[in-house]
């Protein structure tokens, strides 16, 4: 539970920034804002950041300064809330001086020998004649996310208990997911029935959490995993984890259980992990939110006009691009071909 208030305290801090940095220049972006918000930085170390276990119990997590570690928070604070994208290295220098990092400290933790862009945390794209880092796109890798689980513990156990299996065919990969929204159905179900502060939601929650870092240890550990359908979608909207919750909510609805619709409020619940969260991720469902917009989810509207109580449904060509690979020959790792080569079945 410690580990969980205190990244519910980190996420709070970010949404403070993230609010200061929409007001900034602004008559409401006062100074005692930005002030109340410069002061919190030297507690985030003693209060924060050494309560979360994968931050403690990873060496290269460990060794990163604060600075570093707000780079990486402000990535998965927006990963969260549904507006992850690229930024400018001079944007993340721009964020870390509001938050009360020296601009020079704020550079040093993005130029190319920093600890950043030397360990597995960020890619750098930069293109010729433009200056690195303040041109360059920034964007984070999964082992930077990773490091912002509250409940390592078991996480941890799980890989070392677990080999990190590669997918043999993308039909593996999809009831792998199947399995892991089945848990999330679980877990919205005792959140709502006991408020989050029962032993078994956090059971449950638990398993969710396992099940996904599971899903993301193997598709590293998989050749030419990022091509898989489900990954390459993935990839080319820029999808989280809620998004991708969603889809294949709906995906399954469709194939497995003959309801290809579903509610907003429904699929709130289902990304839902706190209580907190039934009210902090309603912007995935917004008309301009990433999956609206894109079209991958078609919403229609009742009559009362709420947007929680739309129908969405999935897209026709969304569901083509998830399951292109399926349509193929299954893939056959070369372990198994030499079975078959010895006459194994």
């Amino acid at each position: 539970m410690q580990a969980q208030g205190a990244l519910e305290s980190l996420l709070l801090f970010f949404d403070q920034l993230h609010a200061v940095r929409q007001l900034e220049g602004s008559a409401r972006a006062s100074s005692t804002k930005i002030t109340q918000l410069q002061e919190r930085l030297p507690k985030l170390r003693g209060q924060v950041f050494q309560h979360l276990p994968m931050l403690a119990a990873g060496k290269e997590g460990n060794s990163l300064s604060d600075a570093d570690l707000l780079v990486l928070g402000i990535f998965f604070h927006a990963r969260l809330d549904g507006k992850h994208k690229r930024l400018r290295g001079s944007d993340l220098v721009a964020r870390l001086a509001l938050a009360g990092i020296p601009r020079t400290e704020a550079l040093a933790a993005v130029v190319p020998n920093s600890l950043l862009r030397q360990g597995p945390w960020l890619t750098f794209t930069c293109d010729e004649g433009q200056f690195d880092p303040l041109d360059a796109w920034v964007d984070v890798r999964p082992a930077a996310l990773e490091l912002f689980q509250a409940e390592a513990t078991s996480l941890i156990s799980l890989a070392a208990e677990e080999p990190r299996r590669p997918y043999r065919n993308e039909e593996e990969l999809l009831w792998e997911l199947h399995a892991w929204r089945k848990l999330c159905m679980k877990r919205a179900e005792v959140l709502l029935e006991c408020g989050g502060e029962s032993t078994r939601f956090h059971e449950i929650r638990r398993q969710a959490r396992r099940k996904l870092f599971s899903i993301r240890s193997r598709l590293r550990s998989t050749p030419n995993g990022r091509e898989l359908g489900v990954e390459r979608f993935r990839r080319e909207f820029g999808l989280g984890p809620d998004h991708v919750l969603i889809v294949v909510h709906l995906l399954f609805g469709e194939h497995l259980e003959s309801e290809p619709f579903a509610s907003g409020l429904e699929c709130l619940h289902l990304v839902s992990e706190t209580r907190n969260d039934l009210f902090r991720k309603r912007e995935l469902f917004h008309s301009n939110s990433r999956l609206r917009r894109s079209g991958i989810l078609s919403a229609e509207a009742p009559d009362l006009g709420k947007e929680l109580t739309s129908t969405l449904s999935l897209a026709d060509w969304a569901t083509d691009q998830i399951l292109s690979g399926v349509r193929g020959l299954p893939r056959i790792l070369d372990v198994d071909l030499g079975r078959l080569e010895e006459g194994e079945s």
